[in-house]
């Protein structure tokens, strides 16, 4: 079992969170091709998120990168941003959180939006 001592835990999404795919209306120096296998697609770097997950990791504090797509998008997508040094955990995205408080008591959710 994995203790996770910080008490300070952060959570990042990966699609729409820190890959934004509406390269439409980005600059397309900016778009890349990322995959695994046969799976391919084109994206960008949702600076605003991921310069957030440098910033928690600056205070010391847990970052994790979690994915509906699992775990290996996540390390893919880790590995061509450059986060493997700031990134502590990687998992598939939780479907369920037992708790006796709602989520939104106890969890505060941020999404800042990029200017096209």
């Amino acid at each position: 079992m994995k203790v996770i001592k910080n008490p300070v835990v952060v959570c990042f999404d990966v699609d729409a969170t820190i890959l934004g795919y509406d390269i439409e209306n980005v600059d397309p120096k900016d778009v890349f091709e990322i995959g695994i296998g046969k799976h391919k697609c084109k994206c960008y770097e949702m600076k605003k998120h991921t310069q957030r997950i440098k910033n928690h990791k600056a205070s010391n504090h847990f970052i994790v990168l979690w994915s509906g797509s699992g775990v290996e998008w996540c390390q893919a997508v880790s590995k061509q941003l450059g986060l493997d040094s700031y990134v502590d955990l990687m998992l598939a995205k939780p479907k369920w959180a037992y708790d006796d408080a709602p989520f939104v008591e106890w969890c505060k959710r941020i999404y800042l939006y990029e200017k096209k």
